[in-house]
């Protein structure tokens, strides 16, 4: 049995903000491109990364109803320019979103009882996934993955050394693996 207790709100309001980022040349190369041991391995992919969150927690009314959420947003592009058969030149792009909700509501009503409540959200979507320049696009793949999670309990504290607790919990999850090389206007 694994127990996680989430962060929760409290009487003083407190948040946190995050942004972080990896521009598409801010990478090194660990070889030498002209040397012939290497002229089979392919090109290495230009990599964008941008991660955004934002956490704030409080009360809603002191002493008895507090609240904690976040949002992030990470987005990720993977550039991979090769070759045709016919020494065409050509770009790759394989995007990635993953858009995170999470909130939680904390309720007591006496001080020994508590009722807490949270949903969280996430949905990672990504593009030509298993993107190679040695792979065929039609055995690359797109990603739909939303998950919904949701939990209520109720903690009652007789004395300092007995509990009782009760917790109701639930999720919803969906893989979706998509061809790449469907037509992208058809849903």
């Amino acid at each position: 049995l694994i127990n996680i207790v989430t962060k929760s709100g409290g009487n003083n309001f407190s948040g946190d903000l995050l942004l972080s980022y990896q521009g598409k040349n801010w990478k090194s190369e660990n070889i030498d491109k002209d040397d012939p041991k290497w002229e089979k391995i392919p090109e290495s992919p230009d990599v964008r990364i941008a991660d955004a969150s934002f956490h704030l927690g409080g009360p809603i009314l002191r002493d008895k109803i507090w609240f904690f959420g976040g949002l992030e947003f990470y987005s990720s592009k993977t550039e991979l320019e090769s070759k045709t058969k016919d020494g065409q030149s050509i770009t790759k792009v394989s995007p990635v979103k993953y858009p995170k909700g999470f909130l939680k509501l904390t309720f007591q009503p006496t001080e020994r009882s508590r009722i807490g409540t949270f949903f969280q959200y996430h949905n990672r979507m990504a593009e030509d996934i298993g993107l190679d320049p040695r792979i065929h696009q039609d055995a690359q793949w797109d990603l739909r993955y939303p998950v919904y999670v949701g939990n209520i309990s109720f903690l009652h504290t007789f004395s300092p050394s007995t509990i009782f607790e009760l917790k109701l919990a639930g999720y919803k999850m969906e893989w979706h693996s998509i061809p790449a090389s469907r037509d992208k206007n058809t849903p």
